[in-house]
């Protein structure tokens, strides 16, 4: 199996320990050095992502991974840096960023924090319950509430709940927010990490590389396009498909804690 790419945050002197969860497209391994994606190509890279030259990983069996032919590959850089900082640009484009996820975002996601008629979407009274929860407790740690984390965290659908993914977009947009206004809150974003663990180790996976401001290429994309306006549609509609609503969602906690930092700035989390 061809290597087509390795994530920056990956020592590939890691020792496999065994299998995690496995689907289609893609294989998440216990390894020493914590989880590792193993994942085919239209998944797209991660810094802790192996991407194979492949369209199926169904048949993929640990034994595989002795085979990996590392004879050309590229290493994945998660970090990402502003392009510009003009708020104007970057604000017109969440508004495209909001018309595609009205437009397209899975009925059942976390969209309708920004749209309250997609609130109808949720008819039973246990999904109801739910998108109530999730916007009471969002709510609050918009508001640097970190308490609400304890009710947000492991909540909703999806192999990573809603309410970490609201989490990780939520930390996300700290980070562009401390980038646009040269602050340094890196300890706010440990803390909300921290507070946000649970026993969901791939959920905590993905909360540990955004706190550090390192992301996924699918997310790096629409960060990248939200300041250059180049292909945003196309990396929008990539995100999307990300999970049945975590790309959703997740881009979700991103615009709505961005908006709040923008209103507020640092009287909300002093």
């Amino acid at each position: 199996m061809k290597v087509i790419s390795v994530g920056d945050k990956i020592d590939l002197k890691l020792k496999v320990l065994g299998i995690h969860s496995h689907f289609n497209h893609a294989i998440n391994i216990y390894t020493d050095k914590g989880l590792v994606f193993i994942v085919s190509k239209d998944v797209g890279s991660g810094p802790n992502s192996i991407v194979l030259d492949e369209n199926n990983l169904n048949k993929f069996t640990l034994d595989d991974i002795s085979r990996f032919d590392y004879s050309f590959y590229s290493i994945y850089n998660s970090s990402f840096e502003l392009f510009h900082k003009d708020l104007e640009v970057l604000v017109n484009n969440l508004k495209t960023l909001k018309d595609y996820l009205f437009n397209y975002a899975h009925p059942l996601s976390a969209v309708f924090l920004l749209d309250s008629s997609r609130k109808s979407n949720f008819v039973s009274l246990f999904s109801l319950n739910l998108a109530n929860q999730l916007e009471e407790s969002f709510n609050r740690l918009l508001n640097f509430d970190l308490n609400a984390i304890d009710s947000l965290k492991g909540l909703g659908y999806g192999l990573t709940p809603q309410g970490d993914d609201l989490i990780e977009g939520f930390l996300a947009a700290i980070y562009v927010y401390e980038k646009l206004l040269d602050l340094n809150l890196s300890s706010l974003r440990k803390t909300i990490y921290d507070k946000a663990l649970t026993k969901n180790k791939v959920a905590n996976t993905f909360l540990y590389f955004t706190s550090l401001g390192l992301f996924y290429e699918r997310f790096k994309d629409v960060l990248k396009a939200l300041f250059t306006g180049f292909n945003l549609e196309e990396s929008i509609l990539k995100m999307l498909s990300f999970g049945e609503t975590s790309g959703a969602d997740i881009l979700t906690g991103f615009i709505k804690g961005f908006e709040k930092l923008l209103e507020g700035g640092n009287e909300l989390w002093q």
